[in-house]
């Protein structure tokens, strides 16, 4: 029995109280005596209390005199305490619980990549770019890793996620010819990635034009790792176009019927086909993972 998750009985005055009969709050409430301006409580004597344990049970009504708990004439009900409802529900018991460990509750966007029908590459590389999951060089210096720190597509300035698909010249040129092949006027543009997303999902939402920036920042992504692991050149061009191939060959929800169920897409393919600059494909050595 206690009143908060700072104050609890000790075991032994617990043992003592059960052995008196008093398990809950109901029997050391002195109904008569409470009044609109706070709930009474039974002394030590009433409840003919070891006089050893006076100081913690003072102690103890205290605490619920200042937790403003109030009995009322009806059947004790469950409260869950971190719920505005007070109601208990598997939801609220995870958010409780990743909280306490430390752990991130979901973000609001984490939703919104289930409903995306892009490649599963592209909503997986969007999560991490999301979650600052992805080796850029102010993440890797972070962790002490020694490197230029230098933006490989453009070299203007250094590589961290809101430059590279937000500000980068190149990630610009390929929104640029991008919007060129859809005849869309888009925005892509924000204080940071999340922000950036944020404002895309609520103003764009017809057909499967929110399945684009996943897309293209996988494709910046390729061409980034091309240049640094293989010393190669990717055409901003060449990405708007496979970008858009991707986008134009991903079915709409409405149209989907029983003869695709189970059938893997072109939209599921990738980046794909013969390009100017070498074939666009994600391997680990361009994720720059380990092989361990």
């Amino acid at each position: 029995m206690g009143c908060n998750e700072s104050f609890t009985l000790s075991p032994g005055l617990i043992a003592h109280l059960e052995s008196k009969g008093i398990s809950c709050l109901n029997q050391i409430a002195n109904i008569g005596q409470s009044s609109i301006w706070g709930q009474a409580w039974k002394s030590i004597a009433d409840l003919e209390i070891d006089p050893i344990w006076r100081n913690e049970w003072q102690l103890f009504l205290q605490e619920l005199k200042r937790s403003n708990v109030r009995i009322k004439d009806r059947p004790d009900t469950l409260v869950w305490a971190h719920a505005e409802t007070g109601t208990y529900s598997p939801k609220a018991g995870y958010k409780f619980l990743m909280k306490k460990k430390g752990w991130d509750v979901p973000e609001w966007w984490a939703k919104t990549l289930l409903k995306l029908r892009c490649p599963k590459k592209a909503r997986l590389f969007f999560w991490c770019v999301l979650k600052r999951k992805i080796p850029t060089w102010d993440i890797l210096q972070s962790r002490f890793k020694q490197g230029p720190g230098r933006c490989p597509l453009c070299f203007l300035d250094s590589e961290f996620i809101s430059h590279l698909f937000l500000a980068c010249p190149f990630a610009r040129k390929v929104w640029e010819e991008t919007q060129k092949l859809l005849s869309k006027n888009v925005r892509w543009e924000g204080e940071n990635i999340q922000t950036a997303w944020e404002y895309w999902w609520s103003h764009y939402s017809e057909k499967n034009l929110r399945n684009l920036p996943p897309i293209l920042c996988w494709g910046i992504w390729i061409a980034r790792n091309r240049s640094i692991f293989r010393e190669k050149t990717t055409l901003a061009e060449v990405i708007a176009i496979q970008s858009s191939a991707i986008l134009s060959s991903i079915p709409e929800p409405e149209k989907l019927g029983n003869h695709l169920r189970g059938r893997k897409n072109r939209s599921e393919m990738g980046f794909h086909g013969p390009i100017s600059t070498g074939q666009l494909r994600i391997t680990k050595l361009e994720l720059g993972l380990s092989s361990t």
